[in-house]
């Protein structure tokens, strides 16, 4: 991968300086994947693991005009299987809010790491509790009865967060959902 390249995946990481339509023009065939220690990675994803509302903004309306596909990109996997709205729903609201606008067909929603996590599973875990407000009234993902290979509820979680909100959140969907069921 050349010097270019590097700087265009650092600059994304530092937020410090913003991206543009042009920059990427200049490396389109780098921002599928790039191979760096920690295994490959895309650009969306590092921008999305930043939180950086911006440059994910912009990556997606370079993709929606290039020859690369937004859906191709969401769906984009990691060595541990993670995609780019896992990284967003650990962060920021406004990046997963995004992430979910540009997925027409709605898939990332429910796609699951190698661990059996999904985007719900990483916005408890990491005590977002704004987003997990969000994807509770907003998305049709079944998150609170579902087998993790990792073994853990959402709720376990949201407790590891140590964030209460987030812990209450979820507490209370599980028991109205489990009311629900008995009303039957």
């Amino acid at each position: 991968m050349n010097q270019d390249v590097i700087q265009l995946f650092e600059l994304v990481a530092k937020g410090e300086s913003p991206l543009t339509l042009s920059m990427l023009e200049k490396f389109e065939s780098h921002l599928d994947f790039v191979d760096d220690a920690s295994g490959k990675t895309s650009l969306l994803m590092l921008a999305a693991d930043r939180g950086n509302v911006e440059a994910v903004r912009v990556i997606l309306q370079f993709l929606e005009s290039s020859d690369q596909g937004v859906e191709e990109a969401l769906c984009f996997t990691n060595d541990a299987g993670n995609i780019a709205i896992h990284f967003a729903a650990r962060k920021s609201l406004d990046v997963t809010k995004l992430l979910l606008l540009a997925d027409k067909s709605e898939k990332t929603v429910d796609l699951q790491c190698k661990n059996g996590q999904n985007v719900f599973d990483y916005a408890c875990g990491a005590g977002q509790f704004e987003t997990v407000q969000f994807l509770l009234k907003n998305t049709s993902c079944s998150y609170l009865n579902r087998t993790r290979t990792a073994g853990f509820s959402c709720l376990i979680l949201a407790c590891m967060s140590r964030d209460t909100e987030t812990v209450k959140s979820v507490s209370y969907t599980h028991l109205r959902a489990h009311e629900t069921r008995h009303d039957l």
